[in-house]
């Protein structure tokens, strides 16, 4: 809309108060009529509306209680969220308990596998090894009595 236009429109009509009129009485003589006659043009523009000749009448409605299917759809509902929570929770609770429990036998087996490399790196040590032959009446043998088993039809890269 231009601002001519925006100031020659007229403001809107606001009602103060809701108020009731009395119903018009029907009288008995003709209605006064008014002969069509051309004057000036109007200053509304086109788009504008006629002013109402009365304000709307608000509806009143009487105001019912909730019916008992909403109660027992309400009910339904908050019970079945309820009934989630407390499962969800119960899960984590389970789900929390199995992780320590698994955290605890990965703990136990990281320490039994470091006490079995060491076992390991102190029983593979040639000091240990010779130890543990004397132990079993096991001597090294003569240089002079060493005898090499040739493999038939082996290679040289045997």
């Amino acid at each position: 809309m231009s601002a001519p236009a925006r100031k020659l429109q007229e403001p809107p009509v606001r009602p103060t108060s809701v108020r009731t009129k009395p119903a018009p009485t029907p009288s008995t003589e003709p209605a006064p009529t008014k002969t069509p006659t051309r004057s000036a043009p109007s200053v509304r523009t086109t788009a504008a509306r006629p002013r109402p000749t009365s304000p709307p009448q608000p509806r009143v409605r009487a105001r019912r209680g909730f019916h008992l299917a909403f109660w027992v759809f309400s009910a339904s509902v908050i019970s079945m969220i309820v009934v989630g929570i407390v499962a969800l929770n119960a899960m984590v609770v389970n789900t929390t308990y199995r992780m320590e429990t698994a955290q605890q036998a990965l703990d136990d087996l990281q320490e039994q596998q470091a006490a079995l490399s060491i076992d390991a790196a102190t029983l593979s040590a040639p000091s240990h090894i010779e130890e543990w032959a004397k132990s079993q009446w096991m001597v090294r043998p003569d240089p002079q009595n060493v005898v090499v088993l040739k493999v038939p039809g082996g290679g040289a890269d045997r």
